[in-house]
């Protein structure tokens, strides 16, 4: 007999939400990353550093672009997911 409830664990519905969910949501800001906040930042940081105009996208861009950012994003976004999913299954 096991010890954990039925409704705890990865093959459960809501562990198989959360993995979905996280899944879904890393490959979502990672591809927002790669194609959106990374060229901006670059492209601002050259700006910068040439002593150019650039936009105030750009400069959030610059504060958004490290990895510590995109994991927040990433984990918010999972949470969001996931609460949303379980709201509309259960």
């Amino acid at each position: 007999m096991s010890l954990k409830k039925p409704e705890q664990g990865l093959l459960s519905i809501k562990g198989l939400i959360f993995t979905l969910g996280l899944i879904a949501a890393s490959t979502s800001v990672a591809v927002f990353y790669a194609t959106l906040i990374r060229p901006l930042a670059e492209q601002s940081r050259l700006a910068q550093h040439y002593d150019l105009s650039h936009s105030k996208i750009g400069q959030i861009a610059l504060i958004l672009r490290d990895y510590e950012q995109q994991i927040c994003l990433t984990l918010n976004f999972t949470v969001f997911t996931t609460s949303f999913v379980q709201v509309l299954l259960l």
